[in-house]
Order: C-alpha cells, then structure tokens, then sequence
C-alpha cells in the first residue's frame, strides 16, 4: 500500500481498520512515550495518530493521511476563556505529537494542516463572544 488514511474523532476511535487488529499493536511500546497527551479529547485523537504512524511498517504503507476534527470554536460567548481553553488544548496536543514524533526520528516526514470552514465577526456580540460572519 503506498497510502491509507483513517478519521479519528473527538471520542478517540477511528473508521482505520488497523485500530483494532492486535497485529497493529504497539506493545509494550505505549508505556514508554515519550509524551504526555493529557486526558482530553483532542490529545487522545493525536495520541491514537501516533500509534497508528508508529505501525506503518507493519501496515506497509509509505504515507498516511489522518484528520482530526476538533470543535468547540463556536463561541458565542465568553469568546477569550474559550479561545485560551481550545488553544491550550491544541498547543498541548500538538506539542505532545511533535515530541513523539521527533523521538522516532520521522517529524521532519509530518504535515499538519488545519482549515476552518467559516469566520467570525470581528466586534464581540453582548455576551463577551461573536457571531457567525457573512
């Protein structure tokens, strides 16, 4: 296989059909990353990511494309708590999966791209947030 690809969700499970073959498995190899993903959900979807690149020998791939979805940035209110929230979580998690990924010597083989599918407005609604932009 030259490519695969999985979804990996919010609940850290993944439409791959690696995920749940033991042949897949990282062994005793999880207990010794070198990263700390941190509980929540974003974290476990980069975590879950990293397990599966770290099987793309075993898989026989030479590249794989994995999208993780990562919502909550629809704040109508209280837009800066959210948005240090949603920042912390993505600065961890990225932070975390680069850590790993140098560890096994292949971060200078990663992309990571991210997209937005619709702004903002730019003045804050009476709620401290914004609304949808047109």
């Amino acid at each position: 296989k030259l490519l695969t690809s999985a979804f990996v969700d919010s609940e850290n499970t993944t439409t791959s059909e690696f995920s749940t073959d033991p042949e897949y498995s990282r062994g005793d190899n999880v207990d010794s990353d070198p990263a700390d993903y941190g509980s929540n959900d974003l974290g476990k979807a980069f975590k879950m990511v990293a397990d599966l690149i770290a099987t793309r020998e075993v898989r026989g791939v030479d590249r794989d494309f994995f999208f993780v979805p990562f919502g909550g940035w629809d704040a109508h209110r209280d837009v800066g708590w959210n948005l240090r929230r949603n920042f912390s979580y993505l600065n961890s998690a990225i932070q975390s999966f680069s850590e790993e990924m140098k560890s096994e010597g292949i971060w200078d083989k990663i992309t990571i791209l991210q997209a937005s599918e619709f702004g903002r407005t730019v003045e804050p609604n009476s709620g401290d947030g914004t609304d949808h932009g047109w």
